[in-house]
This record gives C-alpha cells, sequence and structure tokens, in this order.
C-alpha cells in the first residue's frame, strides 16, 4: 500500500471522519474507569469539556479536503481541546504502518477551553487546604497554572498531582529579558526537556533544545534549582507545557 493510501486511512479528511474518530476517544475515555490513574473529579470536567467540543465541532462546516497531505487533526492540550487543519510534510511508513510524520503548516479552527479556577476552588474540589495547592504550583506540580495578578488560575481539567517527579517539556516562541536574566542559560533555545537523573534520584537532567538552529545542550541541577526553574517559566506566562496530545486516528 502506497503512502497516500495510508496517509488517507488514518487521517480524517471530512468533518464526518473527525466527528466519528473524536467520539471515539470520548467513548473510549469515557468507558474507561481507570485511564492513567485518573482521579473521578479530573474524569467528570473533562468528560464535560469533550460534550462542549462536540457539540461546537457538529455546528461547523467543513469542507472536504482534496489535497492528499491535509487533514483534520484534534489537539488535546492543558486548558482546551482544539480542531486544526493540518499538513503533514513527511511520513515515514514500515509494514503499512505510519511510524513518524511531520506537520509544518498548522491552522486552528476551532478551539474549546476548559474553565478555570481559582486556588480555593480548586482546593474545595480535592479536599485540601489552600496552603497544599499553592505549595503544588511552587514545586512544578501543577505546571498549568497561569498567575492572575498575585494568585493563580488554575484549569478545572488539571488533576490533582500524583507522587513523584513526572517529566516534562516546556517550549516557547520568545522568552524576557528579565527570565532571560534571571535564568541565562535559556539563551538561545526555545524548548526544553526536564528528567529526573536515574542515578540520583535528588538531580534532575535539564535538556535545551533549538530545532531550528540544531543546538542542543545538557545540564544538571538540584530540586531547589529545578522547582525555581519551573515556577519562573510557569510564572512568565510565556511557555506552552507537553505532553499534550494530537490525535487524527
Amino acid at each position: 500500500m502506497n503512502k497516500k493510501l495510508i496517509f488517507k486511512q488514518y487521517h480524517s479528511q471530512t468533518q464526518d471522519e473527525i466527528i466519528e474518530e473524536f467520539k471515539s476517544h470520548y467513548n473510549y475515555y469515557k468507558e474507561n474507569d481507570d485511564l492513567e490513574n485518573q482521579s473521578k473529579e479530573h474524569k467528570e470536567k473533562y468528560l464535560k469539556l469533550c460534550e462542549k467540543f462536540l457539540r461546537k465541532l457538529e455546528t461547523l462546516n467543513l469542507p472536504k479536503l482534496t489535497d492528499d497531505w491535509w487533514c483534520y487533526c484534534y489537539l488535546l492540550k492543558n486548558d482546551s481541546i482544539d480542531l486544526s487543519l493540518s499538513f503533514c510534510s513527511e511520513i515515514k511508513v514500515e509494514d503499512n504502518e505510519i511510524t513518524e510524520e511531520t506537520f509544518n503548516d498548522e491552522y486552528i479552527l476551532l478551539s474549546v477551553k476548559c474553565n478555570y479556577l481559582s486556588v480555593s476552588e480548586y482546593a474545595k474540589l480535592y479536599n485540601v487546604t489552600d496552603v497544599t495547592v499553592r505549595q503544588w504550583i511552587r514545586r512544578g506540580k501543577i505546571r498549568s497554572a497561569k498567575k492572575q495578578g498575585r494568585d493563580w488560575i488554575i484549569p478545572d481539567i488539571a488533576d490533582k498531582p500524583r507522587r513523584g517527579f513526572e517529566a516534562v517539556t516546556y517550549f516557547w516562541k520568545n522568552l524576557s529579558k528579565e527570565l532571560i536574566e534571571k535564568i541565562p542559560f535559556l539563551d538561545g533555545y526555545n524548548a526544553l526537556l526536564i528528567l529526573q537523573n536515574e542515578d540520583n534520584k535528588r538531580l534532575f537532567d535539564v535538556i535545551l533544545s533549538n530545532d531550528e538552529m540544531e543546538l542542543r545542550k545538557k545540564i544538571q541541577i538540584n530540586n531547589i534549582e529545578r522547582e525555581k526553574l519551573e515556577l519562573e517559566l510557569i510564572s512568565s506566562g510565556m511557555v506552552n507545557i507537553e505532553p499534550f496530545k494530537i490525535f487524527h486516528t
């Protein structure tokens, strides 16, 4: 089977196809009670966001795509579900399965945001204190929180943090001069991955990268430095966070 046929088989090119894909995701999530150890509170909020997205999606008038390499995708982000029109510039196939693909152009056609909660509202949802929630944010446990004045707001689909450290990727287009002055090693890069060191759990490996300039650097920091780094990035309002998931099959 050639690449074009495989691409069409695994990607949506009509409104009906993307609706069916998203319904499949919604039903899978709804019917699984222990998906990635997510809490019932998170599941309830996320399903409501899915239902809102589906209602909006069904009201659109999406044309059938005639170009072989364009497709409709839905993206699951930290505070929204988005529908995009995306162009695949490169695809690798093995045994009639897509193993790698690159999307260069992406146009957001629909973005459905979740609700935001105050620190007190989030604390009440998970039966903890306001102080605990602020500690979670300071320690990089709720990375999708946003600064609002002197306090924080949190997406209602942000799940209660689990024990232990979870690897994360931050990426950005631009950072402020003030942030670069505070954390000079960010200069010249547009993404970083934080991993817990396998040999010493008290240390963290930070892998900085800039794919456009083919730059890459690895540094090592302790937990206090890691918490400060994450808090500065989150507070800046200038970064996006992975993992987020892109779906088109």
